[in-house]
């Protein structure tokens, strides 16, 4: 049953996270030039770029193709999805991962933020800061902390669709 306590949790994490995402980026934007880099260890550091695409710089090429627009509508969309999850698992849903949907729509409003907040201005998209490599074997994109709770809320939804509730196996034993 989803109580007053858990409800006042959500809102907690919904909020933590919202923090978080934005102090961190914040604290780059004053601290870094785009593209600078501060290695941390051999495989990891922190870069200061800007993603004009969604999540792993996908759809990037359309920041030039529509002039910008691209930003409104990606941001546009992060508010609309943050709203059908909410509108869809209100009440009680005993079953549902509630924080990993919380943590989904804090990464998007998070990321939906910076869109907005960056309209008309000459820094464009969202910021991305954590870059997790290996020389010549393995670079993944540049993310964020908002890129984070969307991934690891989503993992935390899925496991919950595939492994949760599922009817226990009998196990015999031979006699």
């Amino acid at each position: 049953m989803f109580t007053r306590e858990n409800r006042i949790s959500v809102i907690g994490l919904f909020v933590v996270l919202l923090l978080v995402d934005q102090t961190t980026k914040s604290v780059i934007l004053i601290r870094f030039a785009e593209g600078q880099r501060y290695e941390l260890f051999p495989f990891f550091s922190l870069t200061l770029v800007f993603n004009e695409g969604v999540g792993l710089s996908m759809f990037s090429f359309l920041y030039d193709w529509t002039e910008g627009g691209s930003q409104l509508f990606f941001g546009l969309l992060n508010v609309l999805i943050s709203v059908g999850i909410l509108y869809f698992y209100r009440g009680e849903r005993p079953r549902v991962p509630v924080v990993g949907w919380t943590m989904v729509v804090s990464g998007a409003l998070g990321n939906a933020f910076d869109r907005f907040m960056t309209l008309g201005t000459d820094r464009t998209g969202v910021v991305d800061f954590i870059w997790v490599y290996w020389p010549g074997v393995f670079n993944f994109p540049v993310f964020n902390v908002a890129d984070s709770a969307i991934t690891l809320g989503f993992a935390m939804v899925l496991v919950n669709v595939f492994f949760a509730n599922r009817p226990a196996t009998a196990v015999s034993s031979a006699e």
